[in-house]
């Protein structure tokens, strides 16, 4: 295949979320209505020859999987390749179809938490999904990518935006400046089941209807939104289906004082939001 632009590598920041609201259903999805915005913490996506692959399983940096399509890495704890490899190898197969074949080995860097509600079981997807597109010069459409996951289309552009349907109407929004202290609750929060527990009744209002389930599954959520509230935080936000639970800021000394304020159990760390792609040099690219 001859590709018109050899870009080999993209960073794909994670999304935290202002706002969650389920207003229907459509078929098997929910529809939302829901304020999004990217932060400075990303998963890499690397087009890699197979020989590097091998020389970096060998060496212990990350582990080949798939039949040799797909290499991973990752010093998050609660990160388990084999878990996300299903998804790889299924868009995999869609993006080959829309775009053509990736020569070589798509080496994914995870840095985003998994069951945090950041977006970070898209991420990877829409990196391969930007990295064949700058390769062969064809712009994916909604359709497919909304095929891939209901936050591609978004997670695809990044930004502060608004979100609604079934994922697929995405509002770019000016970009806004926010510190954010995100906790991570030990455990985190499957999406499928959050939306199981809302179906069933475990429904609230306020900033994210998915926060009742979200604590019903795993209770060091609610625990995690007393300890910001406690250390001062006004604003208090789950992200998606949970877990992460997040503190805005407009100030980032405040932000700072409400993260030493925490109790040393909890896992937590201070980000800012980024715009859209292409990021800004801001974002550290």
């Amino acid at each position: 295949m001859c590709y018109n632009n050899r870009v080999d590598s993209v960073k794909i920041a994670a999304k935290v979320n202002l706002s969650l609201a389920i207003t229907g259903k459509r078929g098997h999805l929910h529809t939302l209505d829901m304020s999004v915005c990217s932060v400075n913490l990303f998963d890499r996506v690397t087009l890699i020859a197979a020989e590097r692959a091998a020389e970096k399983e060998r060496a212990g940096e990350c582990v080949v999987l798939g039949d040799g399509k797909f290499a991973f890495a990752s010093s998050l704890a609660a990160f388990r390749p084999k878990l996300m490899l299903p998804r790889m190898e299924n868009a995999y197969a869609a993006t080959r179809e829309f775009f053509g074949d990736a020569e070589g080995v798509l080496l994914v860097e995870r840095n985003i938490p998994p069951c945090a509600g950041m977006g970070g079981s898209s991420a990877a997807v829409v990196g391969m999904v930007r990295l064949m597109s700058a390769r062969t010069g064809k712009t994916p459409t909604t359709e497919f990518l909304l095929s891939l996951g209901s936050d591609v289309p978004y997670m695809y552009v990044g930004g502060e935006a608004r979100v609604t349907g079934c994922g697929e109407s995405v509002e770019r929004l000016p970009f806004v400046e926010r510190h954010i202290v995100v906790v991570y609750p030990e455990g985190g929060v499957d999406t499928a089941s959050a939306y199981s527990l809302y179906d069933a009744g475990a429904r609230c209002r306020g900033d994210n209807h998915l926060f009742a389930a979200a604590c019903a599954l795993n209770g060091n959520v609610p625990a995690a939104e007393r300890a910001l509230r406690e250390a001062g935080a006004e604003k208090t936000v789950m992200s998606g289906s949970g877990s992460a639970v997040c503190a805005f800021f407009d100030d980032e000394r405040e932000a700072a004082y409400v993260m030493s304020a925490l109790p040393p159990e909890f896992n937590a760390e201070l980000l800012r939001t980024i715009d859209g792609f292409p990021y800004s040099a801001r974002s550290d690219l």
